[in-house]
This record gives structure tokens, sequence and C-alpha cells, in this order.
């Protein structure tokens, strides 16, 4: 593991579980301070908690079946999908939302403020880039800054020829009950209806769920999650940004496709912050592109 000194408040666990058969571990980072208590998983970069204190609930949700293992996401938190979005814009690229989240990535920095936030900066290995035509020689990296907000930046600098990419940061967010949540900000927006194929939708009003929900929606705007049930607003503030994606399987998908428990989908809602199929970004040599939230209670 990387001889990187930790500052009060974060602590490297190399021992964290898991049912991968190959026996390989996976390390976290595991943050507790006055301010709030998360985890990041080194392998995919993937933030699988974040609470600030005094909050009653998670803020993330993560599936009581998600599986740790080498070749897939786990499911929930905030897994990072680069260099390409679902299948990608040619629909043949595989694994599923690309390579970065299936990669184990290099811790570099952590530090802390005064204030009590924590931040850490991880770094995407040479050798998964060098396997993506998208950005082979690119310099891929995520910063973390846990508080009573958390706030994510995937920075991308191109290497020395341009390149292409889609990106996402494909949060899982825990609600009460997802058929009496609604999603605010994305009023008249227009977006793609991955279920039905319908592509130039318009919204009209706050997003609300009543069936299987996939769409990806062209907007800038940042975005509100209003939980009647929790009482509570969870907000998404992003920038370089060009797309949202809000999902939900529902719940014969759920189960059948998805590996979650039953009725588990019931407690989820996907809003992600994303640049995703017409919103692929392009940079010429040297440029940088920084994808950012910042996710926050009211």
């Amino acid at each position: 593991m990387q001889d990187i000194t930790l500052p009060e408040g974060l602590r490297l666990n190399e021992e964290s579980p898991t049912n991968d058969q190959s026996g390989a571990g996976f390390a976290t980072i595991d943050v507790s301070t006055r301010l709030c208590t998360g985890r990041i998983h080194l392998h995919g970069a993937q933030v699988t908690a974040w609470q600030p204190r005094g909050a009653s609930e998670p803020v993330f949700w993560q599936s009581a079946q998600a599986k740790l293992a080498s070749d897939k996401a786990i499911r929930g938190g905030v897994p990072i999908s680069f260099p390409w979005f679902a299948d990608g814009r040619s629909h043949n690229q595989k694994p599923a939302h690309g390579l970065a989240r299936l990669a184990d990535w290099k811790l570099v920095d952590a530090s802390s403020t005064p204030g009590g936030e924590v931040t850490v900066r991880l770094r995407l290995d040479d050798e998964t880039l060098a396997k993506s035509k998208f950005a082979p020689d690119a310099e891929v990296t995520l910063v973390v800054t846990m508080g009573v907000a958390v706030q994510m930046s995937l920075v991308v600098r191109a290497g020395s020829a341009a390149c292409h990419f889609e990106d996402a940061m494909h949060n899982y967010f825990h609600v009460g009950d997802v058929t009496r949540a609604s999603v605010k900000g994305l009023d008249a927006a227009r977006y793609l209806d991955k279920v039905s194929g319908r592509d130039g939708q318009l919204q009209e009003g706050p997003v609300t769920f009543s069936g299987e929900t996939d769409r990806v929606y062209q907007s800038v705007a940042s975005t509100s999650i209003v939980d009647p049930v929790l009482n509570r607003t969870i907000r998404i503030e992003k920038s370089g940004s060009e797309s949202t994606v809000v999902w939900n399987p529902w719940s014969k998908r759920s189960e059948k496709d998805f590996g979650m428990a039953p009725g588990e989908w019931q407690q989820m809602v996907c809003v992600e912050t994303a640049n995703a199929l017409a919103d692929e970004v392009y940079l010429e040599a040297g440029e940088k592109h920084v994808l950012s939230q910042v996710i926050s209670l009211g």
C-alpha cells in the first residue's frame, strides 16, 4: 500500500471483508470526524458511504446483497463511469460503464482542514488507461472532500494526443419511498427515455416515479431529491456536466437483472452527474476537464 500519512479522521483499512473467489483484498479509507462518517474503496475509487453527524439516515444507498469482487462495481454508493457510460455511444463497449470502476486506484494524497474537512486524492493507474482507446495516456484523478457536505471532482488531463470520453458519478441515493420522492431541477429539459426508446422527450415539472425509470437528461442544472418520508432534501450541485441520469429499475428488474434484495428498489434512486451520449467530452492534447458535484442535506 502507498506510503501516505493519513491525517486524523482517516484510517486505511487493508482488511476490508471480501467475497471475491480470487481471495483478493479490498482496501478502504474509512472516515470518522466530528463532521461526518464515510468510506471510500480504492477499488474503483468508489465512495460507498457519507453521513453528516446528526443525520439519522445514510445519504447513499447500498444493496444488502452488494458484492465485493474484482470484476464488478459495488451496487451502491458512487461508482465512477469512465471512459464510457453504459455500453458507450457505439453500444458495444464492455464492461458496462467503463474500466475505471473495476480498477485499483492509487492513493496519492490526503489532508485535513482546521474546520474538520478531510480530502483524499486518488489516481487511476496507467495500465488501465493504456487499455482504453479513448484516453490511453491521459491522467485521471478523483478528489473527494468530506465534511458537512461531500464534494467529488473527477479530473481528466489529456496526454500527448487528443482524447474523447464519457464520464459519470453514478450516485445511488437512499430514500424512504421512491414512489413518494421527486427530483426537482429538470423542468423543461429534454431527455432520452431508455425504457421506451423515445428521444427528445420534454420534462414537465418534477420527476416522479411510478414504474421503471431510465432517463438521460441534457441539462447543466443542479438538482434536488425531495423525500417526504425521511423529511429531507438531498441537494446535488454540479459543474462540468452536460447530462443528468435518473434511474430506478423497479420491482421486477431490480432482483432479476441487478441482484438487489426483494423490495430494495423502493429505498433507492439514482440521480447521476454525467456527460453521456451526445454530451461526450472532447479534449485536445494537454487540455483538462473537471466533472464535479457537491452533495448536501437540507
